[in-house]
């Protein structure tokens, strides 16, 4: 989801009116050697955002850094759907 400012994403209702933050986890598993990572992106009210890998906060940077460690292409704005749909095609017998 693209918003004007990342707080536009924090639910906000009568029902629920004093939700802090909002947040958004991507969780990769390696096969070989068996490996997973957790990346989880909080956002605060005032559009500040902290990043943790695997429950340790850390910076964008080493967000960013450890994605393309392991081969996540970050220079298209596509990057993730297009890597999700080639592990699925894969998953089904394909490529």
């Amino acid at each position: 989801m693209r918003m004007e400012k990342i707080a536009e994403l924090i639910h906000n209702s009568a029902q629920y009116p004093d939700i802090k933050e909002c947040w958004v986890m991507v969780t990769f598993e390696q096969t070989n050697p068996h490996e997973i990572i957790r990346i989880k992106r909080t956002a605060d009210h005032n559009s500040k955002s902290t990043y943790y890998i695997n429950e340790k906060l850390s910076s964008y940077k080493q967000v960013t850094d450890l994605l393309k460690e392991k081969g996540v292409d970050l220079d298209h704005k596509r990057f993730l759907i297009l890597q999700v749909s080639l592990h699925i095609h894969q998953e089904n017998g394909g490529v």
